[in-house]
């Protein structure tokens, strides 16, 4: 459609200049400059396209066009009843360049929950300084299957992968920057953590009420002295017997006041630089782990952001990410 219209916008261009220059008076050619060049036309050439046009969807495209099944749930009701030349009919014409129709329409059902269920609440947020505590929003948006979208199935993850997740995160963050900030580190820099590089053990333990929203999870990466230069970072994780100790500062962890599960990052080998950072799972209420005061922002005010100060006993570790792959800035 897009070629289409640029093909319109040139043909009416060139109606146009031709118009021009069939009414304007013959002009005399133009005087050779000093040095005997002589001066060029710059009117430009306009390019000229056929223009054409689709034809309307058979009934069999239409048929083919219906969601799967397991997406139902996110399609309003006239969709899912509809016949063709209908709500089905409606589904060809909310096509777009980036997504297919069922995402187009994940898209408008999470636009819909999102407008209804965290916008009405931004304002509060901010000024509060705190997540929604009127309502669980986490349970909300797990009720909604928005955790899991990357997670596999048997996990209770509807396995779509990372395209729904950028649509979700785009339209929870449109009702709520605060809120969407939240939303990715749990659904993203925790649960898809555990997804890529946790045991089938760990998987089984940790996702489900992750994903169900009864459980918050965070990230612990960064550090005082350690932001994008995560090379630098000075937490060390030591084996001992039963698991492993790790000492050292955690800073602007979203989720940290309040989440149950955290995915920490630690050095394993202080000398094998990037190849020595190690992945470990902390559970809140481990012996020796311990949470600072909640930092206050001038923005995303609503997502929890904490300090944390530990030496933890740790017995979890990521097993796929025995080498993790880390960035040096």
């Amino acid at each position: 459609m897009g070629t289409q219209k640029k093909a319109a916008e040139w043909a009416a261009r060139d109606a146009i200049s031709h118009h021009q220059s069939a009414a304007a008076p013959p002009t005399a050619p133009p005087e050779t400059g000093g040095e005997g060049r002589r001066e060029l036309d710059a009117t430009p050439t306009v390019l000229r396209l056929p223009i054409t046009t689709s034809p309307a969807p058979s009934t069999d495209q239409i048929n083919q066009a219906r969601p799967d099944p397991k997406m139902q749930r996110w399609l309003p009701a006239l969709l899912r009843r509809a016949a063709p030349g209908g709500g089905a009919a409606r589904l060809f014409a909310s096509s777009s360049l980036l997504f297919d129709d069922t995402q187009e329409q994940f898209k408008e059902s999470v636009r819909k929950f999102a407008q209804e269920n965290i916008a009405p609440r931004a304002a509060a947020i901010d000024a509060s300084n705190h997540f929604p505590r009127d309502v669980d929003l986490w349970r909300l948006m797990g009720d909604f299957n928005l955790h899991g979208l990357t997670a596999p199935e048997e996990y209770g993850g509807m396995g779509l992968g990372y395209m729904y997740h950028c649509i979700s995160m785009e339209e929870i963050t449109r009702a709520s920057g605060a809120v969407g900030l939240s939303y990715g580190a749990h659904s993203n820099l925790c649960i898809n953590q555990l997804v890529r590089h946790g045991s089938p053990e760990q998987r089984l333990k940790y996702l489900p009420k992750l994903i169900s929203g009864e459980h918050i999870g965070a990230l612990a990466m960064s550090e005082p002295n350690s932001g994008s230069d995560v090379v630098s970072m000075k937490c060390k994780a030591e084996k001992v017997d039963g698991g492993y100790v790790l000492n050292g500062n955690k800073m602007w962890c979203t989720n940290g006041p309040s989440a149950q599960t955290l995915v920490v990052y630690a050095k394993t080998d202080l000398a094998a630089g990037s190849k020595g950072i190690t992945a470990f799972i902390i559970e809140k209420g481990m012996p020796g782990f311990s949470t600072a005061q909640k930092l206050d922002k001038l923005g995303m005010r609503g997502s929890d952001v904490s300090l944390f100060l530990r030496t933890a006993l740790c017995h979890a570790r990521m097993s796929s990410v025995k080498k993790a792959k880390v960035f040096m800035s």
